[in-house]
Formats: structure tokens, C-alpha cells, sequence
């Protein structure tokens, strides 16, 4: 059918119908080996931009307004001093926090023993490794007598304010004979603290 239409077509209406089929494949090309792959192109710039944007915003969040480049990274350092004292480098000083906040509840504490240190090796620490330091992991059981309230309250000043990062593995609570009217419960609880020591 297109056949004898083209062949009862004029010469110009021809030359008019191959300039239509030109300019369409023209399009065609145009659509998909320039326009898409720039449009590509666009989208993946725009996305780049706005993570810089982001990245700007960012830092713009952090240094807050109206504060110099030093004050910023004076309070980053700060930050970060404060972050490391919460990694001490000798376990007495665990040990000895333990025990003083134990006195200060007044809490029966029977013995407070660490078990044997060992590198962190599962956790990236670049920054302590250009400085010669490594990170330990220490366990610590304690034993103690108390009333629940003041376990708890004990604990809860573990979480809140203790100098050091500790963290909470398991807490054994058995009632002792005899203390129906004002209960005593026997206490085991295994912490784990963390040190930065030199290498």
C-alpha cells in the first residue's frame, strides 16, 4: 500500500515525504545518542551537587554560625579528649572508680575481680594506630550485696555519669534467706570496660 502511494505521489510531495522520514530518523538519533545520555548525564551532575550541597550544609551545621574555622576544630578536640578519657590505660583506675561508686551506695561489695585483656582487633582504629596505641577489652565481675533500689540506682550512675565507658554483659540477683521484711538480694554483675594503651 505504501508502495502505491509513493508511486502515485508527485516529485515534490516525494521529496517532501523523504525530508519527513530524514528529519524523523534525525529525531531518532538525536533522542538516543544525545538527548538521553545528556539527560543522564544532568541527572547524575544534579545528584552530585546536591551531596556536595549536603556535604556544605554539613559543615556548616557543625561549625555553627557566627564561629571561626579554629573555634570549631578547638571544640572538636576538646570533643575528642573528652570521647579518649572514657578509655583510660590502666585498669586500676576502672577498678578503683568501681569501687568508690559502690562505697557511695553503700553497697556491700564482696570482691571486684578484671579478667585477662584482649585487643579489639574487630573495630577500625586508624586514628590509634598512627599514635602506637591499641585498643583492649577487659571483663570485670563484681559481687555485691544490696537492696534492688540501690542496685538499680548503682546501675543507673554507671550509665549516666561514670567517667569511663563500661558496658553491661549479664547481672545475676538472688534473694538471701532471712530478709523477708527488707529484702537483700546476693549480686553478680559482669561489666566490660575498654583501655587505650601504647603498643
Amino acid at each position: 500500500m505504501i508502495k502505491n502511494i509513493a508511486l502515485n505521489l508527485t516529485k515534490p510531495q516525494k521529496k517532501a515525504l523523504i525530508s519527513i522520514l530524514v528529519m524523523g530518523v534525525i529525531f531518532i538519533i538525536f533522542i538516543v545518542f544525545v538527548y538521553t545520555p545528556m539527560r543522564r548525564e544532568l541527572n547524575k551532575t544534579k545528584t552530585e551537587y546536591e551531596v556536595i550541597e549536603k556535604e556544605i550544609a554539613d559543615i556548616k551545621r557543625v561549625a555553627g554560625e557566627g564561629k571561626s574555622l579554629d573555634e570549631v576544630i578547638a571544640a572538636l578536640k576538646t570533643r575528642l579528649t573528652e570521647l579518649e578519657n572514657k578509655f583510660p590505660e590502666k585498669e586500676e583506675q576502672i577498678l578503683q572508680d568501681l569501687s568508690e561508686r559502690a562505697k557511695k551506695f553503700n553497697i556491700d561489695l564482696n570482691n571486684t575481680s578484671p579478667d585477662k585483656k584482649r585487643i579489639v582487633t574487630d573495630i577500625e582504629c586508624s586514628s590509634l594506630n598512627k599514635r602506637g596505641c591499641i585498643l583492649q577489652e577487659m571483663g570485670i565481675k563484681m559481687s555485691m550485696k544490696t537492696d534492688f533500689k540501690t542496685f538499680s540506682e548503682f546501675i543507673k550512675s554507671l550509665k549516666d555519669d561514670f567517667p569511663f565507658y563500661l558496658k553491661l554483659d549479664s547481672a545475676r540477683l538472688v534473694k538471701l534467706a532471712g530478709t523477708d521484711r527488707h529484702p537483700m538480694l546476693d549480686i553478680e554483675i559482669k561489666l566490660r570496660a575498654y583501655l587505650i594503651t601504647q603498643n
